[in-house]
């Protein structure tokens, strides 16, 4: 008995960590099914803990019991559902999680309707039968869709005389993984349109360069500075793919760095002052000395290049823009001017709201956003046309970026904007300690 104890409480030991190690990792079918292979020899020590506990022959001295209470919390906390069937599919047992993906607060056993579905109880049959399961994607409607991942496991018994015949189905939320895996076929098939037109926008001046054009020196002339825009929009989508991209890569991890905000926007207006000149377009900065917050300092110049290029291409000449920084007010440039029309919208909500933070506004005199357009920025490859978009089209994800980038920080992002007056967009920052 006692070997058996020390047996048990190493493999308990080793199954627990494993388990609660990869179930912070299992969002995927594959990582799912790693949990699984753990998650079944971690039930058979709570049925046998149990099953040893009402042991006649054993001595009960408090530790089963002990024992057998500490498995189930574990089963209860960890963050995948389980629910433990008999050989006529009735529920004996289900865990915290399993109750929470249908809703149900009161532990009531008859919320698991799924196990009565006719394609779920086929499943639930061949599998029993084959001591074997596939997978299986189930879509629980309330008390909100998700989409579960189910996998049935028959329990093995070391009790021959037992005619209990347990199986355990478990059940992981994939909402979000469906989500993420949408999210990417839209994003490459976007991107394969966005590259598509200025490819054979190329191909078709090459194809009459070659052609009836082959001599005609100013036709040369026209298609080759056509040919040169529509390569440099490439490089343009392609630079800000990648920049996308390698944000997404990284969104995860917080930047740690002290940097001065003022100087990150001193930097990016630097940079456009040639085309604010060109256009006549007068950038002006309030900012009174340094504003340290915790950020990367390249993605902060790139959030400002975005933002302040956007408002150029989209004002008109002889026009100002209007850049600002202060501490922990959100207060908008159009507050209290009596200017009608006025919409707001959270693009980014902070994460950590109750922090000292920094306020970047980047303001215009642009035409503003159309209300039908608002809930839609900060979308990929998404662009204003019509009277209010801009003559000079951009790639589309700009503000994609800038929404990216800002989530990466735990920061802030609100539009304001007026049709016809202008927009100001507000970036909150955590500020350094």
């Amino acid at each position: 008995m006692i070997a058996y104890n020390k047996n048990l409480n190493f493999i308990l030991s080793i199954s627990t960590a494993s388990i609660v190690l990869l179930a912070t990792v299992s969002s995927s079918p594959i990582w799912f099914t790693l949990v699984i292979i753990l998650s079944q020899i971690f039930i058979i020590l709570c049925i046998e803990s149990v099953r040893n506990k009402k042991n006649k022959n054993l001595t009960t001295n408090g530790k089963n019991t002990s024992m057998a209470n500490a498995l189930l919390g574990i089963m209860d906390n960890i963050s995948y559902g389980a629910v433990i069937i008999d050989k006529n599919q009735n529920i004996m047992y289900a865990n915290k999680f399993a109750h929470e993906i249908f809703g149900n607060k009161s532990n009531n056993k008859q919320t698991f309707v799924f196990i009565k579905e006719p394609n779920v109880k086929s499943w639930i049959e061949k599998s029993l039968n084959s001591g074997f399961s596939n997978p299986i994607t189930y879509l629980v409607e309330k008390p909100i869709n998700r989409h579960v991942r189910l996998l049935l496991s028959p329990l093995p018994v070391s009790d021959k005389s037992s005619e209990e015949n347990l199986a355990v189905i478990f059940l992981n939320d994939i909402t979000e993984y469906i989500f993420m895996q949408s999210q990417r076929t839209d994003f490459l098939a976007n991107a394969s349109h966005e590259l598509k037109t200025p490819v054979a926008s190329l191909l078709g001046y090459i194809e009459t360069l070659e052609g009836h054009a082959k001599h005609d020196e100013k036709a040369r002339e026209k298609f080759l500075g056509i040919m040169h825009l529509q390569a440099e929009r490439m490089q343009h989508l392609i630079n800000d793919l990648l920049i996308l991209l390698k944000i997404e890569q990284i969104e995860h991890i917080i930047p740690q760095e002290s940097v001065d905000l003022s100087h990150a926007v001193e930097t990016a207006v630097e940079a456009l002052n040639p085309l604010a000149i060109k256009k006549n377009i007068s950038i002006s900065l309030s900012s009174n000395g340094p504003k340290i917050v915790k950020a990367n300092s390249d993605e902060l110049v790139q959030v400002v290049l975005n933002l302040v290029d956007n408002a150029l291409k989209i004002s008109e000449q002889n026009t100002q823009i209007n850049i600002s920084i202060t501490r922990d007010e959100k207060n908008n440039s159009f507050a209290g001017t009596g200017i009608k029309g006025i919409n707001k919208r959270v693009i980014v909500e902070t994460s950590e709201p109750n922090i000292n933070f920094y306020c970047l506004k980047i303001k215009d005199n642009g035409p503003g956003f159309a209300k039908d357009h608002i809930p839609r920025i900060g979308e990929r490859f998404y662009r204003i046309t019509g009277d209010l978009g801009s003559k000079e089209k951009g790639t589309g994800l700009g503000l994609a970026i800038v929404k990216h980038i800002i989530m990466r920080h735990r920061g802030g992002l609100e539009l304001i904007t007026a049709e016809g007056v202008g927009s100001e967009f507000c970036i909150s920052l955590p500020a350094a300690k």
